[in-house]
């Protein structure tokens, strides 16, 4: 928009010269506005339930935590998405969609959102033309439980609250693609990739859901309402996701076109799981003159217990805490079984402390564990990292578990 401002400064200033220009006749200019355009608001986004194409978005304002009037509306693409701009408004939004045709994952049908019930999603707030959407059963999940209020924190509490329970990063931002194989192989290496693909097959699961138990859409995000408590499901619901998950994804399955046939090599048997936080610290002597710049260790977790990273190492779930400043770290790591290699990069150096803090998945047939249960076996490394020297060892620092709470 400075750009327009120049161009409009520019214009003025040319006016004025030919003006002057005018062979000694008398001439006054008039002020050219300079003042910025207001920003426009357009929200992209995907609504699936299978992708749903030809359905009806319509964009509410929320004034005063209260659904208002209409801002926007339009029609999804064939692959579910679509673009709405909403002007000038600024602010927390109500998504609608109804009517249009999907292909249930379950049944391999053409279906339709009924006008009766639609699927919502709520955001706490939108600006700009780089926001995204996803209208699913989940957002309308974490519509239904932000509840009649709608401020900005009961908004963020619950599509935060879903996004955990199910294990998709966030209902909201992450986009689900289409349910087949083709799409899902194509998905990029990375997080984002992966929590697109771990959102298209919670999605699939509750299709499964619905048919097991003979519900409609609405029905069965009304079952898993009624069956939250608190950060987890409860543990009839998870069991009958737990069974939808292993009945779509059998092999024998002919309807499920996503080419995966073993729930238990995904995501999904976390669904509705417990969590754990687990902090790492370090203890020992730092001889004068170093500091922690470097280390490698491995943790071997206990059976049931699973933290997310991409193909590329990159851990999802991990947060620099204690001594560690955020800005100068790094943390990269690997899963391999039961066990998570990692790398530990400090450019500044660290004293001795806690450094870091994982938060790990405990699926629900397993007890909650304890310090106890994380072992960090010997053989890690603690360096100094010195620049185009090597490295300094520093042997006498130790690496520990130190402590393990409910999440």
């Amino acid at each position: 928009m400075k750009y327009i401002g120049i161009l409009k400064c520019g214009l003025a200033v040319l006016l004025l010269v030919l003006a002057g220009c005018g062979g000694g006749s008398s001439s006054s200019s008039t002020p050219v506005d300079v003042t910025p355009l207001p920003q426009t608001t357009k929200i992209t986004g995907i609504a699936s339930k299978g992708l749903i194409g030809g359905g009806t978005v319509t964009a509410y304002k929320i004034i005063n935590s209260a659904v208002s009037d209409v801002i926007s509306s339009g029609t999804t693409g064939a692959n579910g998405s679509y673009s709405l701009d909403l002007g000038t408004y600024t602010g927390p939004v109500l998504f609608e969609i109804s009517g249009g045709t999907y292909t249930d994952e379950a049944t391999g049908n053409p279906t339709t959102i009924p006008v009766t019930a639609p699927l919502h999603a709520v955001v706490s707030s939108v600006t700009g033309i780089t926001s995204v959407a996803a209208i699913t059963p989940l957002t309308e999940l974490a519509y239904q439980l932000a509840g009649s209020i709608l401020t900005a924190t009961a908004i963020n509490n619950a599509n935060q609250q879903v996004s955990s329970i199910f294990k998709v990063y966030d209902v909201i931002k992450v986009l689900p693609v289409s349910p087949t194989k083709i799409v899902l192989d194509a998905l990029p290496s990375s997080i984002q990739g992966q929590d697109q693909r771990d959102y298209t097959l919670v999605l699939a699961t509750l299709s499964q859901v619905s048919s097991t138990k003979g519900l409609s859409v609405a029905e069965t995000v009304n079952y898993l309402k009624n069956n939250i408590s608190g950060a987890v499901l409860t543990t009839v619901a998870a069991t009958a996701l737990q069974d939808a998950a292993a009945a779509y994804f059998n092999p024998s399955n002919t309807k499920n076109t996503t080419g995966v046939t073993d729930p238990a090599s995904t995501n999904l048997v976390y669904i509705g799981a417990k969590q754990v936080s687990v902090k790492l610290s370090t203890t020992g002597t730092i001889p004068n003159g170093n500091a922690i710049k470097g280390m490698q260790f491995e943790i071997d977790l206990p059976s049931g217990v699973s933290v997310k990273s991409d193909t590329s190492g990159v851990l999802a779930n991990a947060q620099i805490s204690g001594v560690a400043p955020t800005e100068t770290s790094m943390l990269v790591g690997n899963t391999s079984g039961s066990k998570l290699s990692i790398s530990f990069v400090n450019n500044s150096g660290i004293a001795t402390g806690e450094f870091v803090t994982l938060v790990f998945d405990v699926a629900n047939n397993v007890s909650i564990p304890t310090i106890g249960s994380f072992f960090i076996p010997t053989g890690y490394k603690v360096t100094d990292l010195v620049r185009d020297s090597g490295t300094v060892s520093l042997s006498a620092v130790s690496i520990f578990v130190s402590s393990v709470t409910n999440k």
